[in-house]
C-alpha cells in the first residue's frame, strides 16, 4: 500500500509541475547527508579494529565500502554531499576518529584504496565529499612533529564525556607552529584526495580558518558551544543557530528560526556531539516522523548549505553518547525517508529559485512563509511551513502575485487562482507544507484531471481483480 501511495505522489508531482520550467542541471546547494563511518555499515570485516561484541562504547566496524554499499539510498534522498567524520588512523577503540594516531587513512575504514573508491563512486553521481578534519590528536599520536595541546576549550557535555573516554587532546591552534603544521598536512591530504571540502568542530575561541586551510577547498566550521568566536572559514555552524534550527520543529507552534539572507551560515538541527533532533520531541510526547518531515522541508528550502544528520530520516533518537551514534537501521520504517525522497525531487527540480533573494512574508507560532524571487524570466516560488497546531489559510493580493497567474502546489497538487476580491489564498492542513511556483494560468488543467482518473480508475480496477481472484469461502 505504502509504495502504491509514493507512486501516486510521484505522478501528482509530474503532472502539477509540467508547466514549471525545471532547471536540473544547475547546481544545487550543498545539501550534506553527516555520516559516522564506523556507524553506518559494516561491509567489509576483515579490516575490522577493536570491535567488542556490539559495545556502544567500542567500534562497530563501519567501513568507506558500507557507506559506498549504500550510496544510492543518499542519492535518492537527494542530498548531494556525503559529510564523513574523520578519516585518519586513530586509536582502536575510538569509533568517532578524534583520537588521532597519524594522517594516513585508517585500515580500519579501509584505507586509501576505499576512500578513493567512496570519492569515484560520488563523483560519478555528480555527489561532493565533505570530511571531517580533526582538531585534536591521541595520547598514541605518531606525528612527525611534537604538536602542543591546550586544556582552553568550550566543549558540549557530549564532547567532553568523549574526550574524557577515549583520551583526546586538542590541538592549540593559536600556536603557530601548529597552524603551520596542520596547513601543511591538510594541504597534502587535498592534494592526494579529491574531496570537495573539509569541516572542522571548533572548541578554541578565536579560531581563524584562514592560518591553517589552503586556497580552493571549500571548508565549514561547527561550533558546538555558544560564545565561540571563529573566522576565514566559508560556512560556519554556530550552536545558537543549531538549537534555534531544531526548537524551531521539536514541537508545533514555535516561532521558526528565519533562513539567514546571506546564505552563509550551515544549518543543522543537530550532529554528533548533541543529543538528536527527535530527542526534545519525543520528550514533548510530539509524533516525531512529522517533526522529522517539517523539518526536511525547513533545510531543503535553505538557498545555503544545509547538514542532516544520518539516521535522522528514520527518526533515530538519543541524547547519551551509547544513544546518538547507533548503527544504522535501513530496515526500520521508512514514512519520514520516502517524503524525503518525493520533497528532495520537487526541490531538485527548481535549483534557480536558490539563487535570487528571499523574502519573509511571515513568521508566526509555527507559520512560515517565504517568497524566492528569481530572475525575470523564472517562476517565483512561495514556501509556506504551516508547522502549527490548526489549519491555516495565506492570502497575497494581486499587486503581490500579479494579474492573470496562479499558485501551483508542486507537493500537494493545490491551485490557487485571484478571487473575486482580486486575492489569491491557499489553505493547509496543520503540521504540512508546500512549495508554490507562480506561473501563469493556465485555466483547468486537464492533464492532471485525466492522471487523476487513470491513477485512482486503475486502483479501484486493481481492487476489483484482486477481489475477483480471491477464493470464494464455503458457508456451511
Amino acid at each position: 500500500m505504502k509504495k502504491i501511495t509514493i507512486a501516486l505522489l510521484m505522478t501528482m508531482l509530474v503532472m502539477t509541475s509540467m508547466n514549471v520550467t525545471a532547471h536540473a542541471e544547475e547546481e544545487m546547494p550543498d545539501r550534506m547527508y553527516s555520516v559516522v563511518t564506523d556507524r553506518f555499515y559494516n561491509f567489509v570485516s576483515s579490516n575490522d579494529e577493536g570491535v567488542s561484541g556490539g559495545d556502544s562504547r567500542y567500534p562497530f566496524g563501519g567501513d568507506f565500502r558500507g557507506i559506498i554499499n549504500y550510496i544510492d539510498y543518499i542519492d535518492e534522498l537527494g542530498l548531494n554531499t556525503i559529510h564523513v567524520s574523520p578519516v585518519f588512523n586513530h586509536d582502536t577503540d575510538d569509533y568517532l576518529g578524534y583520537a588521532v594516531v597519524d594522517y594516513d587513512i585508517a585500515s580500519a575504514f579501509g584505507g586509501h584504496e576505499d576512500f578513493t573508491a567512496l570519492l569515484e563512486e560520488a563523483h560519478a553521481r555528480d555527489m561532493k565529499v565533505v570530511v571531517d578534519f580533526p582538531l585534536t590528536i591521541g595520547q598514541s599520536f605518531e606525528g612527525n612533529t611534537e604538536l602542543s595541546t591546550t586544556d582552553d576549550v568550550l566543549t558540549s557535555d557530549l564532547q567532553a564525556e568523549y574526550f574524557d573516554l577515549y583520551d583526546v587532546d586538542a590541538i592549540d591552534m593559536t600556536n603557530d607552529d601548529n597552524t603551520e603544521y596542520i596547513r601543511e598536512v591538510l594541504s597534502e591530504f587535498v592534494d592526494a584526495y579529491p574531496v570537495d571540502g573539509v569541516s572542522f568542530f571548533i572548541v578554541q575561541d578565536g579560531i581563524d580558518g584562514s592560518a591553517f586551510i589552503p586556497e580552493g577547498i571549500t571548508s565549514y566550521a561547527i561550533a558546538t558551544q555558544p560564545d565561540l568566536t571563529v573566522s576565514g572559514f566559508d560556512h560556519v555552524a554556530t550552536d545558537e543557530i543549531r538549537q534555534d534550527v531544531a526548537h524551531s520543529f521539536h514541537y508545533f507552534d514555535n516561532e521558526i528560526f528565519e533562513y539567514p539572507e546571506d546564505y552563509e551560515p550551515l544549518l543543522l538541527a543537530d550532529h554528533w556531539f548533541s543529543e538528536r533532533f527527535t530527542y526534545e520531541s519525543v520528550e514533548l510526547r510530539a509524533f516525531p516522523g512529522t517533526r522529522v518531515q517539517q523539518l526536511s522541508i525547513y533545510l531543503l528550502g535553505y538557498p545555503g548549505p544545509m547538514s542532516y544528520y544520518y539516521g535522522t530520516e528514520i527518526a533515530q533518537n538519543g541524547n547519551t553518547l551509547e544513544t546518538i551514534h547507533p548503527q544504522m537501521n535501513f530496515w526500520t520504517d521508512t514514512e519520514a525517508y520516502d517524503h524525503m525522497k518525493v520533497s528532495s525531487e520537487v526541490f531538485g527540480r527548481f535549483p534557480k529559485m536558490y539563487e535570487g533573494e528571499i523574502e519573509t512574508l511571515l513568521n508566526e507560532s509555527g507559520h512560515y512563509v517565504v517568497r524566492y524571487h528569481t530572475a525575470e524570466d523564472e517562476a517565483d516560488f512561495i514556501l509556506r511551513i504551516n508547522d502549527s497546531s490548526s489549519t491555516r489559510g495565506f492570502s497575497m493580493s494581486t499587486d503581490e502575485v500579479g494579474e492573470s497567474m496562479m499558485l501551483s502546489g508542486v507537493l500537494t497538487g493545490e491551485i490557487a487562482r485571484s478571487n473575486s476580491d482580486s486575492n489569491y489564498i491557499t489553505v493547509l492542513d496543520r503540521e504540512t507544507s508546500d512549495l508554490f511556483a507562480i506561473i501563469d494560468n493556465v485555466g483547468l488543467n486537464y492533464w492532471y484531471l485525466l492522471a487523476s482518473v487513470l491513477i485512482f480508475g486503475g486502483f479501484v480496477l486493481f481492487l476489483y481483480v484482486v477481489a475477483k481472484r480471491r477464493p470464494a469461502t464455503n458457508v456451511k
